[in-house]
């Protein structure tokens, strides 16, 4: 193929290396923020890092956090998931946020260019989301594997409509990498979520192609991207299975105590089926967060005592 065609993806590609440079020409400086997430998880795995020092095993269990818990809950396991290749390629090889960034701004372009957009656009509409507040703020916490799920939705994204405009094989193969690199980032909430959001999709899609007497291309696209799920289930069967093993035992799997020790756990928040509603979405944006999202300072803005 022509050097002309691959000229605008070269260019982006080039133009989103720039741009994480300048934004974080620090980290490139060899300095590094202190997020409080961070800072807590290097706490709770001092005991696991220690005994990788000392042995070059990983251990599956410590007793530096709770009563003792599975290490796999503190870091997830990676080993043998050849999808690690493509994440480092995805972040351009980089670490911190500029890889995070980078890798926001690629994945946006990859979306917008297999749906059709011209390359031009996509880069404004790659960079514009690959800098947006949320990750920003979100990586300055030190909520990094929240920020790698989203920087891989726009993969799984494209993956879905590709499918269901009858590109069977490039809309699963898609889906399963875009999929597989989100359950890698381990943050299974932030994919749950966005799950929550595709049965919308699918009811959607479904009815147009009622109308249209197009069912078989229907079909066609879920057998792709159930092929796909079932691929990226694959290749983080080490975390999820270790994760839904654990679960019972968590606070998320219902109460495990008797007497009045049960009783108080339960009066806390948790009940007989897991969580309770309210403790569960304390961590949640209310309604009027939402207009933050539009309108600056609609919400928020208060001070921490003391504050002058």
């Amino acid at each position: 193929m022509k050097l002309k065609t691959f000229l605008p993806h070269l260019l982006a590609v080039g133009l989103f290396l720039l741009t994480v440079i300048v934004l974080f020409l620090p980290q490139f400086q060899g300095k590094s923020l202190q997020q409080g997430d961070i800072v807590q998880y290097r706490g709770a795995s001092a005991e696991l890092s220690a005994y990788a020092r000392e042995t070059g095993e990983r251990t599956n269990w410590t007793n530096g956090m709770f009563g003792g818990m599975p290490t796999y809950q503190i870091s997830a396991v990676g080993t043998g998931n050849q999808l690690t290749i493509a994440r480092r390629a995805f972040f351009g090889f980089m670490s911190g946020p500029a890889g995070y960034v980078f890798c926001g701004m690629l994945t946006f372009y990859l979306m917008m260019v297999l749906l059709g957009v011209s390359p031009w656009l996509a880069i404004a509409g790659a960079v514009t989301a690959g800098i947006a507040t949320n990750n920003i703020v979100l990586y300055g916490a030190g909520h990094v594997s929240k920020v790698g799920v989203i920087m891989f939705l726009p993969l799984i994204a494209a993956g879905v409509v590709l499918a269901f405009r009858a590109r069977y094989l490039v809309g699963g193969a898609v889906f399963a990498l875009g999929m597989g690199l989100a359950i890698l980032a381990n943050h299974p909430q932030m994919l749950y979520y966005f799950g929550l959001t595709l049965p919308l999709l699918g009811i959607a899609e479904l009815v147009r192609h009622l109308r249209a007497g197009t069912l078989p291309v229907f079909a066609k696209a879920m057998g792709a991207l159930l092929v796909g799920l079932g691929l990226a289930l694959g290749a983080g069967a080490s975390n999820l299975l270790t994760t839904t093993e654990y679960l019972p035992q968590s606070i998320r799997g219902g109460a495990i105590l008797t007497g009045q020790q049960a009783k108080r756990t339960l009066d806390e928040g948790t009940r007989e089926g897991g969580l309770d509603w309210d403790y569960a979405m304390q961590w949640s944006n209310g309604f009027k967060d939402m207009l933050a999202t539009y309108a600056p300072l609609a919400a928020g803005g208060g001070k921490r005592t003391g504050d002058q």
